[in-house]
């Protein structure tokens, strides 16, 4: 109240025209030209109409926010008030901030504080840049509200990748690469090494399985700024993007997955897990083949396209139709040769017998000695058994016989004795002409 009391002495004059004003506002009875007077006053003009522009205009703005007001301008004492406020000219309003801001109050407090003892116009607007500007209020002021903004989502995989170290963790620093569109992770063991000729090794093995990528999303790390790495990006035709420094929100997708690699792979620790590969293996099939939160499908079924043959995929039924298989060139329990392989040896044909069919074109036969093997039917033959040659040979006989003239015996008849028929026999192998040898005699 002390400075309210000092201002109001300050404001006072001794000039007659300003004390009849002062009556005439006590009473009511003021006309324009007592208004114009209280504003050369208060703004500090000579000569203010309120009958010409810009004072019924809004293109003054030091006269305007006087006259939207007037109804509530008066004189206590001496003092111009609006309401109960205390109306600050020019000259004091940057030392009533000052008084305002004397104990660093925030910016609802300065104003609340303002609002009960003084008026000018724009008040609360110099109040909040005088609360910015200050040093003192910016270093202990609280963090801002963070604002974000996603990153536009790719047409296609492995066309944004964002990338990222971590570690030390199980003695080591982890190289971390994520797509963007389907969320699936490449981690690289990188040991102890980080430098950029490492760094593009581990690169190298990526592209050799999926690719190239469009882009690359790093920090602004030595690795991934360096002279060779640029080198690399132009020979694969990479578009680099760096995030803003010491900002990692901006490449929230590789440190989103750093978070669930890390407590991964302390829980594989943590179960009694020792071998570092088998821990990796497991905590990224776990990842790969699990839906992820955002896009509702497994990452390595959206990279690949195609389901993914887990144990538990494994308990549904199949819905695919069997097959008919074809008619097979051996049967089961057919006796055939087989084909024998030997190191450093002639190839030999053994006997054997089919005893169960593998596929299409494979048999599972066993041998005579007991043993049993898998042959392709290319492999095999036919084997014909002894009887079977013998009926072949019979067979192969009479056709020759079959074209054979046959010879009629010719039979005396005598009355004594009655003709007999006998049965006429086919030799079993054709006859031929036997001569003596012609011998040499001196």
């Amino acid at each position: 109240m002390n400075c309210v009391v000092k201002l109001t002495q300050q404001m006072r004059t001794e000039d007659s025209r300003y004390l009849q004003l002062l009556e005439r506002l006590r009473q009511g009875q003021c006309s324009y030209e007592d208004y114009e007077l209280l504003l050369t006053r208060v703004v500090g003009q000579p000569t203010v109409s309120l009958r010409e522009p810009p004072w019924n205009q809004k293109s003054d703005p030091d006269l305007f926010p006087y006259f939207s007001v007037r109804k509530a301008l008066s004189v206590a004492h001496g003092c111009i008030l609006k309401d109960v406020q205390v109306v600050i000219p020019k000259s004091l309003r940057f030392r009533v901030l000052q008084m305002l801001h004397r104990g660093h109050l925030g910016v609802v407090k300065m104003k609340q504080l303002a609002r009960v003892h003084c008026w000018w116009p724009k008040m609360e607007l110099d109040i909040e840049n005088m609360t910015k500007s200050c040093k003192i209020c910016a270093m202990v002021a609280a963090k801002p509200k963070e604002d974000f903004k996603p990153w536009p989502e790719p047409e296609l995989v492995w066309s944004r990748v964002h990338m990222d170290f971590l570690g030390p963790l199980w003695n080591s620093k982890w190289l971390v690469m994520v797509d963007a569109k389907s969320k699936f992770p490449f981690v690289a063991d990188m040991g102890h090494d980080t430098s950029a000729k490492n760094l593009c090794n581990v690169l190298e093995q990526a592209i050799d399985w999926l690719g190239p990528p469009t882009t690359l999303v790093s920090d602004n790390g030595p690795p991934f700024t360096s002279f060779e790495m640029k080198e690399f990006y132009k020979q694969y035709g990479i578009e680099h993007i760096t995030t803003a420094p010491y900002h990692p929100p901006s490449n929230g997708i590789a440190e989103r997955f750093v978070r669930s690699f890390k407590e991964g792979m302390i829980m594989q620790q943590e179960s009694g897990q020792t071998n570092k590969s088998v821990a990796l293996r497991n905590v990224l099939r776990s990842y790969r083949w699990t839906p992820h939160t955002t896009t509702g499908t497994a990452p390595a079924e959206a990279l690949f396209r195609r389901p993914i043959r887990t144990e538990l995929a494994r308990l549904h039924p199949s819905l695919a139709k069997p097959q008919k298989r074809k008619s097979s060139k051996y049967k089961i329990g057919q006796e055939i040769w087989v084909r024998n392989h030997q190191r450093n040896k002639r190839i030999d044909w053994i006997p054997g017998v089919i005893t169960h069919q593998v596929g299409s074109m494979m048999y599972r036969i066993e041998l005579g000695n007991g043993q049993t093997c898998v042959r392709h039917q290319n492999q095999l033959r036919f084997r014909r058994e002894p009887d079977i040659q013998d009926d072949l040979e019979d067979l192969t006989e009479n056709l020759l016989n079959r074209n054979k003239p046959t010879v009629t015996p010719v039979v005396q008849h005598t009355p004594q004795q009655t003709p007999q028929h006998t049965p006429q026999q086919s030799p079993r192998y054709p006859q031929r002409q036997r001569r003596p040898p012609d011998r040499y005699s001196p």
